[in-house]
This record gives C-alpha cells, sequence and structure tokens, in this order.
C-alpha cells in the first residue's frame, strides 16, 4: 500500500460505540469509512445518514458489497468471535471491541483464523 492510498473501513453495529469510531475514523487520513452495518433498521439508517455511507442488514451483504480492508466489530460481546471470523475469512483484518471473545476457545479460534490467513486481529482498549 502506497502511502497516498486510503483503507478501507466497515462498521458492524451502529450504537452508540459506533460513533465514536466514527470520529476517530474521520481524524485518520488514511482511513475512509465505506460503509456500516446493523440489523436494527433504526440505528443503521441513522448511522448511514451521520456518515453519509452506505448500509446493509447483514454482514454477509456487507462484505460482500463493500469488500472493506477492515471491519470494526462493534456488536454485543456474545457477537464477536463469530462476526470477526466472518469478517477474517472474507478477507478483511478485523478490529473488535471489548472483550475479543468470550472464552479462550473464541480468542485461539480468532488468533489461529488471522493468521492461517496472513490478516490481523486485534481488541479495541480505552485510549489514554
Amino acid at each position: 500500500m502506497s502511502l497516498s492510498s486510503r483503507v478501507s473501513v466497515a462498521l458492524v453495529g451502529c450504537g452508540r460505540i459506533a460513533q465514536v469510531h466514527q470520529q476517530y475514523l474521520a481524524a485518520v487520513p488514511e482511513a475512509e469509512l465505506v460503509a456500516v452495518c446493523d440489523a436494527d433498521g433504526r440505528a443503521r439508517t441513522a448511522m448511514s445518514g451521520r456518515a453519509a455511507v452506505p448500509a446493509y442488514a447483514t454482514v454477509e451483504e456487507l462484505l460482500r458489497c463493500a469488500s472493506p480492508q477492515v471491519v470494526h466489530i462493534l456488536t454485543p460481546p456474545p457477537t464477536h468471535a463469530p462476526l470477526a471470523l466472518q469478517a477474517l475469512e472474507a478477507g478483511a483484518h478485523v478490529f473488535i471491541e471489548k472483550p475479543m471473545a468470550l472464552d479462550g476457545r473464541e480468542a485461539e479460534a480468532l488468533v489461529t483464523t488471522a493468521r492461517r490467513l496472513g490478516l490481523i486481529v486485534t481488541a479495541d482498549h480505552n485510549r489514554w
């Protein structure tokens, strides 16, 4: 990737924390928010309007249509690992709100999958 390239990012989960991620992404010139996804139509429409990007109801549709390079998983904790695995298998790097997984087995599956595919998976942490 050249220095003039932008990294395409999608948000999965359009709750309150998605607005924080949107603000941080807006401050990174190399990052371009390209899509959002949420099963909740109201949340999805509101976030899509704020961000001026397409919105999708399913992760499958988001990954197929938007093809983001990076996916932020901002959904409830029980969904983190399964959604992150979907994004990894689709070829995207993954940034997950904490907790990364519900147990060691899920965490190991994420790390193993990311290594196998040559991708990055990491958990969000409080800013300093």
